[in-house]
């Protein structure tokens, strides 16, 4: 692995590990954490649109993700329950839940939601000799 790909996941680990709670800095006391997905990463792999009758049985038993996500939900409402530490919100449609990767969590559909979950690439390390290219 490349010093600079090295540094890219030394700063990715920080970035976890100061936002342990999920919450960006300035959030309010009173108010749902808001989860913000770190600088740099991509849109990556989307899955199709699910239903709370074509939503996998995996998402509605406790998972993990290796990679930054969002909950993306169109139409209703999907509960978003991460388990330890404890924590929920209601995901509805034009307010995405940033899914932190590494921590156990499942979802709850409402009758009628619609939904998609958009996965995140990290940036690519670059080769040993500058050309770039993933590691």
């Amino acid at each position: 692995m490349g010093v600079l790909c090295r540094g890219w996941v030394l700063l990715f680990l920080i970035y976890a590990r100061n936002m342990s709670d999920g919450t960006k800095p300035d959030s309010t006391a009173g108010e749902p954490p808001l989860r913000a997905l770190p600088p740099a990463v991509t849109a990556g792999r989307r899955t199709p649109d699910f239903t709370s009758d074509t939503v996998p049985p995996a998402l509605l038993a406790a998972h993990v993700t290796s990679a930054w996500a969002q909950l993306v939900v169109s139409v209703g409402a999907v509960r978003f329950v991460e388990e330890d530490p404890p924590w929920e919100v209601v995901a509805v449609p034009g307010e995405p839940v940033t899914i932190v990767p590494g921590r156990r969590h499942h979802i709850e559909p409402a009758e009628g939601a619609v939904f998609a979950v958009q996965f995140y690439d990290s940036p690519p390390c670059p080769d040993s000799d500058g050309a770039g290219g993933a590691q």
